[in-house]
């Protein structure tokens, strides 16, 4: 009997995102998709993902920064599953997406909504709830079939800004289960020896990053960033001369939305203890 081609287990790591990174990426992400989606609307399932394999789709959407950080969060899981599975074949990003997951809608037809941005290109899919929900067990595989090694990066913690959200491996007899927490990364094979599936989130919203990871270089959405340092208080290049006279233009303004935003979001409050 042959060597099998995947290791068959899983691995839980710590400390792959500090706090100040994750609280970076959910930061821009609620200023960015906020007014995208109206989550009282019963064609909303609870979910929104940004496409982010290749990070650069994310620019229009939460900015150079961010996206740069992306495909530094991307490149450090990367070189984790390597080292974890002893994997020495290229490795390739297949996929990637950031999400927030909320409460479903109790009632009514669920609809997946996933902005995809690439330029000044923008395009919305969905997918109805009697094909998809975020709850659902399923196998990475059976829907990609080149998807080889998959991961998801927690950006905030289960009682901490939600309930709910724990990620389950569905396995014979018992169940694994894994709170989400800052930093904290599951690695695992994408093979049908996997089915796992997500809690619904009770309340509050869940942030994420989940990526999938391809030995077909055909099968590739692009590279990563093989940097291991990303600095957080200066997540851009220095801007022009232009660009510092618009920016400075637009700098109150923004001041006060973001002021605005912090003041009437209770989650905006908890992330960043004000409340």
């Amino acid at each position: 009997m042959g060597t099998p081609r995947f290791p068959l287990r899983r691995a839980v790591l710590e400390g792959i995102a500090s706090v100040a990174e994750c609280q970076h990426v959910i930061g821009a992400t609620l200023l960015g998709t906020d007014g995208l989606v109206d989550a009282e609307s019963p064609n909303y399932n609870g979910e929104l993902t940004l496409v982010c394999s290749p990070p650069s789709m994310l620019r229009p959407v939460l900015g150079e920064g961010v996206s740069r950080m992306i495909g530094l969060l991307l490149g450090r899981i990367l070189r984790e599953v390597q080292r974890v599975f002893e994997e020495a074949r290229p490795l390739f990003l297949a996929g990637a997406l950031l999400s927030r997951l909320q409460p479903p809608p109790p009632q009514g037809d669920r609809k997946e909504i996933r902005r995809r941005s690439e330029g000044d290109r923008t395009d919305i899919a969905r997918r109805s709830s009697d094909s998809y929900a975020y709850s659902v067990a399923h196998v990475d595989r059976a829907n990609v079939a080149s998807y080889d090694y998959s991961a998801v990066l927690y950006l905030n913690r289960k009682g901490d800004g939600f309930w709910g959200g724990d990620f389950c491996f569905v396995d014979d007899g018992r169940d694994e289960v894994v709170e989400p927490r800052p930093g904290r990364c599951v690695l695992f094979p994408s093979g049908f020896e996997h089915l796992h599936r997500v809690c619904s989130v009770s309340s509050g919203n869940r942030f994420a990053l989940a990526a999938w990871f391809t030995l077909t270089a055909t099968a590739s959405d692009g590279a990563v960033c093989d940097s291991p340092h990303y600095e957080v208080h200066n997540p851009v290049p220095p801007l022009s001369d232009e660009e510092a006279e618009a920016a400075q233009v637009n700098m109150d303004a923004l001041r006060a939305a973001v002021e605005r935003k912090m003041a009437s979001d209770s989650e905006v409050q908890a992330l960043y203890g004000l409340g």
